[in-house]
């Protein structure tokens, strides 16, 4: 993007209306919050004032904002001066930054920068969004950046990719990620704090378990685990039917070979090129005793430590229960002995509070409130929704099903938007996927010695959520697998910065080329192995796809994701203003940008900015990569140089890491450290001098 082509939109002041100023609305752009919580409030003092990205060292910068539980467990504020703003979402522990999604309306994708920043136009309104920005914060300790992905939309929407960055905040947990369900909210509803994990377990993570505890039964990773021949697992030594089972291996999608050594004979069925075919699905064939093992062995691995387990053990079936429960095997766990329980850090199975086949919200009923609560109301199935028709989760009238009967999964995700015809992304409100359908999940919660169980299966009918069936804890199927939740998350603190900014293109000029589109194929889930994929296109034509498409900017039917990532996004300038000063409750109001007005209407700055680019260690002769390009068409200068920009201008620069035997350090701003980082990108907002830092090698 040049300055060339645009010129950044100057705030208006919020007490002006559209209306005041003649500015007819369909000259105007509008951001909603996509999925954002109803109960929203506009945040006080309560909100602590969070540090900017964008804007450091910027005394004209002010909260514009604030809002709290935007999303569950995400609050939000505004930053800006009078040429942009940068919002800050700030993240409890377990809240999940891939809830942040924007919404443009009557705007369209028009290009991907290599940056990661994302375009959109609304008539001569061009949109830049940044790559997003996230700040990491352990136990109060010192921050450390991060840079994440987005991903958009062709008809406006852009939300964040965060899968790298919940497995850095959730190590040591088996590939699990745990999202934050906030207590209160719904009515009758849990008021504690708990945890759910995003996707139901794993083929992948069960291998992990099962041959972790074979080779480890003479420890508690292991113990009251039985292994026969076959791979099964039992409770007791006796291995008696209809009593003791824990694990079958023919219900799963694993394999076993006695021949291998301890902890590696569990393996995936694979295709002939040696490619684990289910090791994303939901593993199924876990009875209720399985799944309680495995939550315990799972509180051992990430190193929560023996006093914190969930379940007591042992050979007999009432050996396997809560640990606070007290007269289990008559069915009874307590008010008191499930608030004990909810003070341990183990990982366990979520409560229904109830012996009902009919869920109802109650103090204690974790799994209703992570399924069917949105905010506002309770819905019908885990999705998010009242109704299914298949496209929404792997029920058994979805069009999507393989001969596994399961699907990946998180399998209804924007990621497979394009992909699979008609396909709804279903992440529900609190983004669990697969808590309808999919597979059928155990809770906690017993009646008459039998579990229940919810959610339904790939081969039920649609099951509302608020029904459970209840079967024999050594029950296993080939349509029954598990979700942990857990009381705790460590004390992990992430804010993710976006700058969300306006240009206007400028008249008689022409405007940005469109990229090549590339529309993904349609894939044909029981497609046999090797065989080419039929690329079923939207025009009626076909044609065999070979491999990978080779363009790296690309959009699908159902949307774009910028994939490179190379270094820092550029700094683009530009305001969104509240359509109202204040907003008591309810979700955050529309944000409304109005055009450019005359300078009848309150001028500018300056319309140039100079900055003047040195180097130091060789103090000559450093050639820098500036972007946007005004000298030269490679978009070099040479140290010592000086550029003039228009105002508001995103600024990349990018040194050489060596110069000769030299090694970059560092960038000064004016004399003051600026980064470490070799590739800067900021606001033309000022006159700036730049100067890249070098160290000579070590003497010897």
């Amino acid at each position: 993007m040049s300055s060339r082509h645009f010129r950044a939109i100057p705030l208006i002041c919020i007490a002006l209306t559209l209306a005041s100023l003649g500015v007819a609305a369909e000259d105007s752009v509008t951001m909603d919050f996509q999925g954002s919580s109803v109960s929203s409030t506009r945040g006080t003092a309560q909100l602590a004032e969070p540090p900017t990205h964008f804007f450091r060292n910027n005394p004209d910068a002010k909260i514009r904002g604030r809002y709290q539980s935007i999303y569950p467990g995400i609050d939000m504020a505004c930053i800006g001066d009078n040429y942009s703003t940068e919002y800050i979402f700030s993240l409890k522990p377990g809240a999940d930054p891939s809830l942040i999604s924007c919404f443009f309306k009557d705007s369209a994708l028009v290009s991907l920068l290599h940056s990661g920043s994302v375009q959109f136009r609304k008539n001569d309104i061009q949109i830049h969004v940044s790559k997003p920005i996230a700040y990491l914060q352990v136990n109060e300790g010192q921050e450390s950046m991060r840079q994440l992905k987005s991903r958009a939309t062709a008809d406006g929407h852009v939300s964040v990719i965060a899968g790298d960055l919940v497995k850095e905040t959730q190590q040591h947990l088996n590939g699990t990620a745990m999202n934050l369900i906030p207590g209160g909210g719904q009515p009758a509803g849990p008021m504690h704090d708990f945890f759910a994990s995003k996707l139901e377990t794993t083929n992948e993570q069960i291998l992990n378990f099962l041959n972790d505890a074979e080779a480890n039964q003479m420890n508690a990773r292991g113990a009251n685990m039985h292994f026969d021949k076959h791979g099964d697992a039992w409770i007791n030594p006796e291995r008696k039917m209809a009593r003791d089972e824990m694990f079958a291996v023919a219900n799963s999608k694993l394999t076993y070979d006695p021949k291998q050594p301890l902890g590696h004979r569990y393996d995936h069925i694979r295709d002939p090129d040696d490619r684990p075919l289910y090791a994303d699905h939901p593993a199924m064939g876990l009875s209720w005793f399985g799944t309680l093992k495995y939550c315990n062995w799972l509180t051992l691995h990430s190193k929560r430590g023996a006093a914190e387990l969930c379940y007591t053990e042992g050979t007999n079936t009432f050996d396997w229960a809560p640990i606070t429960a007290t007269n289990w095997a008559n069915g009874s766990f307590t008010t008191l002995e499930r608030y004990e329980w909810l003070k341990l850090k183990g990982f366990r199975m979520p409560m229904t509070g109830t012996n009902s086949p009919l869920l109802e919200p109650n103090a204690f009923n974790e799994l209703y409130k992570a399924a069917a609560w949105n905010s506002f109301t309770n819905v019908t199935f885990g999705f998010g929704g009242d109704g299914s028709d298949g496209t929404a989760a792997n029920f058994d009238n979805t069009p999507y099903h393989t001969s596994a009967g399961t699907l990946p999964a998180g399998f209804f995700s924007k990621d497979n938007e394009g992909l699979f015809k008609d396909l709804t992304p279903s992440a529900n409100f609190y983004g669990l996927f697969d808590i309808s359908g999919n597979a059928a999940e155990w809770t906690t919660d017993a009646r008459d010695s039998e579990i229940s169980a919810a959610g339904g299966s790939w081969s039920d009918p649609p099951l509302p959520i608020n029904t459970c069936y209840f079967l024999p804890p050594y029950y296993s199927a080939k349509s029954i697998g598990m979700r942990v939740s857990s009381s705790y998350m460590p004390d992990f603190h992430v804010r993710v910065h976006m700058l969300i900014t306006f240009f206007l293109l400028e008249e008689g000029l022409p405007p940005l080329d469109m990229p090549e589109i590339v529309l993904a194929p349609y894939l044909q889930p029981d497609r046999p192995p090797g065989e080419p994929i039929k690329d079923e296109r939207t025009d009626g034509t076909s044609g065999n796809i070979t491999g990978n498409q080779s363009t790296t900017d690309y959009i699908t039917p159902g949307g774009v994701t910028y994939k490179p990532d190379v270094g820092p996004p550029p700094f683009v300038a530009g305001p969104i203003t509240p359509t109202t000063p204040g907003n008591p409750g309810g979700p955050p109001p529309p944000f409304v940008l109005p055009p450019v007005f005359p300078p009848a209407h309150g001028g500018g700055p300056p319309a140039n900015r100079t900055l003047t680019l040195q180097s130091v260690n060789p103090a000559t002769g450093v050639t820098l990569i500036v972007t946007p390009d005004i000298i030269t068409v490679l978009g070099t200068v040479t140290t010592p140089g000086t550029l003039t920009y228009t105002n508001g201008t995103g600024i990349t620069i990018s040194a050489p890491l060596t110069v000769g035997l030299n090694t970059f350090q560092s960038w000064q701003r004016n004399g003051v450290f600026f980064s470490p980082n070799p590739t800067i990108s900021f606001p033309m907002n000022a006159n700036y001098t730049f100067t890249a830092i070098y160290a000579s090698p070590p003497p010897g």
